[in-house]
């Protein structure tokens, strides 16, 4: 594949905070350690015309490592307890030396979760869960105010492709 190898280690520590004004109240479990992700990539060399970078890109692969805080009797906590192994493709498209387009689109591939957390008694039949899998994408379009300043459009899409499951089984309008 050419190019340059590089390796992406992200341990989260989050700080969570449940607290609504309103009739529903969730447990959460307020600080910890979220799912470590591990990922392996290869930058190529930028693409010049006219002594120009037109376009680069970077083709990555990763999983993340369910051995985040989680705690069953919660309903919200910093990990999720289940694996997920994901593909993404970060490129960006250089039309002038001022405007530029970023995309980074991912698919996600979860795995179950055998042991489903909440903070109210869950029906004992539910063995395991499984979030279906997604595909989404951050985006920048830049235009390149000058030496230290960039204006842009950003944002992210995600799109689910699979419906999640509870006990293998396809849960209708989980999408």
């Amino acid at each position: 594949l050419g190019g340059h190898p590089g390796l992406d280690l992200i341990v989260p520590f989050i700080h969570l905070d449940a607290d609504m004004n309103g009739p529903v109240q969730l447990k959460d479990k307020p600080f910890g350690m979220g799912d470590p992700t591990i990922g392996i990539d290869i930058q190529h060399d930028p693409i010049y015309f006219k002594n120009n970078p037109i376009f680069s890109d970077r083709l990555g692969v990763g999983i993340t490592i369910p051995v985040g805080e989680y705690d069953k009797n919660k309903d919200i906590n910093p990990g999720a307890n289940f694996s997920s192994i994901f593909l993404y493709a970060a490129m960006t498209f250089n039309f002038n030396e001022n405007i530029s387009l970023s995309l980074r689109p991912y698919y996600y591939y979860n795995f179950k979760n055998t042991s489903t957390s909440s903070s109210i008694p869950l029906d004992y039949n539910i063995r395991n869960t499984q979030s279906g899998q997604f595909l989404t994408t951050n985006y920048n379009l830049g235009y390149k105010m000058g030496e230290h300043l960039t204006l842009g459009i950003n944002g992210y899409y995600l799109h689910q492709l699979t419906k999640d499951k509870i006990n293998n089984e396809t849960i209708d309008n989980s999408k």
